[in-house]
């Protein structure tokens, strides 16, 4: 079942325009300097909430870094482009910087499995999507009006993993839990640690 909704989005649902999108969207190298500079304006001219809302970004990858990389070791699932003969393979071209891509013909190609092929897992869970909720979620509860966009841009990466050959719907969904959870998780121990810092800081000013 899995393999076959992979197969519809990976081969079925797709268009020369859509390629365009999906492949651009998956990829971290070409949102990168956006980012960064998104981070550092924030950092600088930020209000206390923005700053408070970065840094629990930056706190919430480091975590969902380490459980997706822990997971992937121990799991060790193939992607299906290293198991299945036929997957398309989607992606910007590679060039420095990679917004150039953008003027660059898109790579697709189909996987072909020889003899010799090695297996190395590195699919379970997908860090894009992962690393993606995770940051949609902490940003949709400190900006709650724009919650929807954080989390329908995040669904989005989850998405073009698998539309670009990458990983398993399976790989996307676990990944997108954690990735939500670990968020949720975080944030309960933040607002649980201002509630406690508060009554502290309430007894001392009545000695």
């Amino acid at each position: 079942m899995e393999q076959t909704l992979f197969f519809l989005i990976n081969h079925n649902w797709t268009s020369p325009q859509v390629d365009w999108v999906m492949a651009t969207i998956t990829n971290w190298n070409f949102w990168m300097p956006f980012l960064l500079c998104v981070c550092i304006l924030l950092g600088v001219f930020g209000s206390f909430h923005a700053r408070a809302a970065l840094a629990c970004a930056i706190a919430c990858v480091v975590v969902v870094d380490s459980i997706v990389h822990s997971l992937k070791h121990c799991i060790g699932r193939p992607r299906p482009y290293m198991v299945l003969s036929g997957v398309r393979k989607v992606e910007l071209e590679h060039v420095h910087p990679q917004i150039l891509a953008l003027t660059r013909p898109l790579r697709v190609h189909y996987s072909r499995l020889g003899p010799q092929r090695p297996l190395h897992g590195h699919s379970f869970p997908s860090g894009h999507a992962a690393n993606s909720f995770a940051l949609a979620t902490i940003f949709a509860l400190f900006f709650r009006r724009l919650g929807w966009i954080f989390i329908a841009s995040a669904a989005l990466v989850a998405y073009s993993r698998v539309y670009v050959g990458a990983h398993w719907p399976l790989d996307v969904a676990a990944a997108s839990l954690i990735g939500a959870g670990t968020a949720l998780a975080l944030a309960v121990c933040v607002e649980t640690l201002k509630r406690w810092l508060d009554a502290f800081s309430r007894r001392g000013s009545s000695f």
